[in-house]
This record gives structure tokens, C-alpha cells and sequence, in this order.
């Protein structure tokens, strides 16, 4: 029987609310896939900078632990080995810029994080100064395969 153990950690820089205009110069791909909805053409735009960090950090609406766990799907062959998964929760609070910035040995699963990630419902998104902005988050997906 598989038991996913997923641990969600938010990586960020240890300055509230620091601009972080620049970008990801590229994504970590086995097979070099393009971001599946890109929106850096962009960010150089007033008001479209990326944070890390905000007064109101963007909340998924739903139980996250809960939606990955029952939307991740691989084979028994898996080697449990963590996902770092990076993504945009823009002002509406869509998900944009998903990369996988250290993916696993199974491409399958890298290929489901991906899904799983830029198919996912709206979040609320993050607030600096009473005003929706751009969040980066750095997530890890640790997959426990019992």
C-alpha cells in the first residue's frame, strides 16, 4: 500500500517583502519543456514585479497537502526523491511559471508535479500595501513510497 508523506516548506529570502524583478534564467528539464503559461515577457512592467516575500503571503483556498496527495499519481518504481517545484501565484491568484528547479529520478513524477501544479484552482493572492502583487514560491514535494 502507498503512503504519500508530503512535506511543504516555503523557501524564501529572508527579507520581508524584497523585489525580486529578475527571473529563473532557465528551468531544469530533462527534456528542456518550456514553461507551460509564461508571463515574464512581462516583468520588467510596472507593477508586475515577483516577490518572495509580502505582508499577506498568497493561501491556497483548499487543504494543499490534501490536493497534491490525492491529484499525484506515479508507479510503485518510483525512487522517493523530492520535487522542488517553483510557480508565480499572480494578482488574481492563478498559477503561472511553474518550473521543476530539481526534479526527481522519474520523469513520470516530474511530468505529475507539473500537472498538478499548473492546473491548480485559484489561490488567494498576496497582498503589499493593501494592493494584489506577483508571489514566487519554492515548494519541496517529498514522496514517501511504503
Amino acid at each position: 500500500m502507498k503512503y504519500i508523506l508530503l512535506l511543504l516548506c516555503i523557501i524564501s529570502l529572508p527579507v520581508l517583502g524584497q523585489n525580486t524583478s529578475q527571473s529563473l534564467n532557465q528551468p531544469i528539464f530533462d527534456d528542456g519543456t518550456p514553461p507551460l503559461k509564461d508571463t515574464n515577457a512581462n516583468r520588467n512592467q510596472p507593477g508586475n514585479q515577483v516577490y518572495t516575500l509580502c505582508q499577506q503571503m498568497p493561501r491556497f483556498r483548499e487543504d494543499l497537502n490534501a490536493y497534491i496527495e490525492h491529484n499525484l499519481n506515479y508507479s510503485d518504481s518510483v525512487i522517493p526523491t523530492p520535487v522542488y517545484v517553483t510557480f508565480i501565484i499572480e494578482k488574481d491568484g492563478s498559477v503561472s511559471n511553474v518550473f521543476i528547479i530539481r526534479g526527481s529520478n522519474s520523469r513520470e513524477l516530474n511530468k505529475n508535479v507539473l500537472k498538478i501544479f499548473s492546473s491548480m484552482p485559484k489561490w488567494s493572492p498576496g497582498i503589499q500595501d493593501r494592493k494584489a502583487i506577483r508571489v514566487r514560491y519554492n515548494i519541496p514535494i517529498h514522496v514517501d513510497v511504503r
